[in-house]
């Protein structure tokens, strides 16, 4: 069967198509075709040219000049030149309604390639179908075994460059860079930073994997270095989905690809993002536009252990923070390569922290049949007896005047040291079995605090929620958010939960009188060692 680029099977779309369009890894993985062998990719030809590329829009286009040239070394050119014919035929098959040449006009231009050492890469395609077909012997040098990490090309006016031929450790790093402070243009890979120190180690990295260095812009106060290299941008956009040309936050997620590799490449890939999007002052803060790219990196910090709040910010924005208890972890999972926020972290990391963790209920502040023991609180004001001191209205009691029992009916609040004293007088209930009695309409408050619920005995959800629940000075804010968990905390204390806070000073005293939490410090990690780790897991 005649080898043409409308049918190519290497060519990934199945009809020409403009980019943001194309078949890229994501839908590829989707669909179960292998992306990888070996961390080498099974099908670079089909990443770097697409069908699109054939299309003639116009008599005048230059379809060649569209296509990376593969440097071709002085075996490869002997071997070809060898079968020039055949491949000049099969060339003109491959191009048909595209270039229509005839055999002898390309052997020419064929041999004018050879000439310049560099061929068009639809070319070498060719000339491997052509072994596979008609029993050519195959080329004794191939581009693929022959380099070990990047694969150099020219463009069509000569200029150098080259193309990762697998998936690296600089590769995953910088490709979380982009996806964070990053844009994909037609053309240009373009990344922008507040550090000059940043866009310089960037630059470094397009060097290596691409032989061809970004132009550093000033911008403001910031920098930002251009990629001016398509099949670069081919590969990233193929890679992380990011679309070409226009806004990336709606389609922002995290690439599949590293689901399927080892774990150092999905650490480096998410220390990119958070390098471009992230903040280590204070806190571990990674911030993004786009939804689905925070909960991706929040699922990602789950899987490895890491505690993180996702929430939405007032500009719209969303935010995923890290515990200060966390940052240990993250620093030896993840850890940074941006020199400048590098300082920040090290500063961060210094500082001792504590944290509490919920460890059950204090059984000396239960009562013997089960309840909370209220009576720790005799100033605790009580709402919500207005039906009981009605039916007792008639009665006469030493430790209540007429007056405050008027009060008391119409709803006000008493204090729990009065109600022991009233019912310590009628022989009534003792105070927690009276309270559940009540527990319906009751409400709680204190001198600083709005009226809130309380449970009066420990529960299973209770018990859940505590647990996710550290008290302050202030109220108590909760170590992970879910709407379910929000709904289960205001239905309980029947306390509004805002900015994953909920401010109650009595909330926090019911916390830390009834619930034990135990205090753990954390341990100071050596920075020089972190360091180095860094450095060398980067490659």
């Amino acid at each position: 069967m005649v080898l043409n680029w409308s049918t190519d099977p290497k060519l990934l779309d199945k009809s020409p198509a403009t980019y943001n369009n194309w078949e890229t890894a994501n839908s590829l993985i989707s669909k179960k075709t292998a992306i990888l062998q070996d961390f080498t990719f099974t099908n670079l030809y089909g990443i770097l040219i697409r069908k699109i590329d054939f299309v003639r829009k116009k008599k005048r286009d230059r379809i060649l000049a569209r296509f990376p040239f593969l440097v071709l070394t002085d075996k490869m050119i002997e071997e070809l030149q060898a079968k020039e014919l055949l491949l000049a035929e099969a060339t003109r098959d491959y191009f048909y309604r595209s270039i229509n040449k005839s055999v002898l006009a390309w052997r020419d231009r064929i041999n004018n390639f050879f000439e310049r050492g560099a061929i068009p890469l639809p070319l070498y395609r060719v000339a491997e179908d052509m072994q596979l077909r008609i029993a050519v012997p195959p080329l004794q040098e191939h581009p693929l075994s022959l380099y070990t990490d990047q694969i150099p090309f020219t463009s069509a006016r000569g200029e150098p460059f080259s193309i990762p031929k697998k998936i690296s450790k600089k590769l995953a790093y910088l490709l979380g860079v982009t996806m964070g402070d990053g844009n994909l243009r037609k053309y240009w890979i373009i990344v922008v930073d507040q550090s000059k120190e940043h866009i310089l180690f960037i630059n470094e990295l397009f060097e290596e994997l691409f032989g061809k260095s970004g132009k550093m812009i000033k911008m403001g106060g910031a920098w930002a270095t251009k990629l001016n290299l398509l099949w670069a941008v081919r590969l990233f956009n193929f890679l992380s989905d990011q679309p070409i040309n226009k806004p990336k936050y709606d389609s922002l997620r995290e690439p599949l690809i590293f689901k399927q590799l080892e774990e150092i490449f999905r650490a480096l890939y998410w220390r990119g993002a958070f390098d471009a999007d992230g903040s280590f002052k204070n806190q571990l803060v990674f911030s993004s536009m786009s939804k689905k790219f925070c909960l991706d990196f929040q699922k990602y910090l789950k899987e490895i252990k890491i505690e993180s709040k996702h929430s939405l910010t007032e500009a719209g924005g969303h935010v995923v923070v890290i515990p200060a208890k966390d940052k240990g972890i993250f620093a030896q999972k993840i850890g940074t390569s941006h020199s400048k926020k590098a300082l920040d972290f090290q500063k961060f990391l210094k500082r001792s922290y504590s944290y509490h963790i919920f460890q059950g209920f204090k059984e000396n502040n239960l009562t013997k049949d089960g309840f909370f023991d209220f009576s720790i609180f005799p100033s605790l004001q009580v709402l919500g007896l207005a039906n009981f001191f009605s039916k007792i209205a008639h009665r006469e009691y030493s430790s209540i005047s007429s007056k405050e029992l008027k009060r008391y009916r119409k709803g006000h609040a008493i204090t729990i040291e009065k109600i022991l004293r009233l019912l310590d007088e009628s022989s009534e209930k003792a105070l927690m079995p009276f309270l559940e009695e009540n527990k319906q309409t009751l409400h709680f408050s204190s001198s600083n605090s709005a009226p809130i619920k309380l449970p009066l005995t420990p529960s299973p959800l209770l018990e859940t929620i505590m647990s996710k629940l550290i008290p302050t000075a202030r109220g108590a804010s909760l170590k992970e958010v879910s709407d379910e968990l929000i709904f289960q905390i205001e239905a309980l204390f029947r306390g509004q939960v805002i900015n994953e806070k909920i401010k109650s000073k009595l909330l926090s005293r019911f916390l830390i009188t009834f619930g034990i939490y135990k205090e753990v410090k954390t341990n100071t990690l050596d920075i020089e060692v972190l360091k180095k780790t860094w450095e060398k897991s980067i490659g």
